[in-house]
């Protein structure tokens, strides 16, 4: 069964900067693809650059209704 990630924040704080090592242990446990939104510039800006890099990581961007 190949996995895909609808919705993460990997560029969020919770990974400590480390979006690409998080990438790398999904693909090797399955994951074929993900989606990275943003929710406020930063992390717009994050997501796109993941993506760019990364070709498992698609980038959504918006913002949160509180942003």
């Amino acid at each position: 069964m190949r996995l895909f990630d609808t919705h993460c924040h990997l560029q969020g704080p919770a990974f400590g900067g480390d979006a690409r090592g998080a990438i790398a242990r999904a693909a090797e446990a399955g994951v074929a693809g993900m989606v990275v939104l943003g929710y406020d510039t930063p992390s717009n800006v994050r997501a796109l650059e993941l993506a760019a890099d990364l070709p498992i990581v698609l980038a959504a961007v918006g913002y949160h209704p509180h942003e």
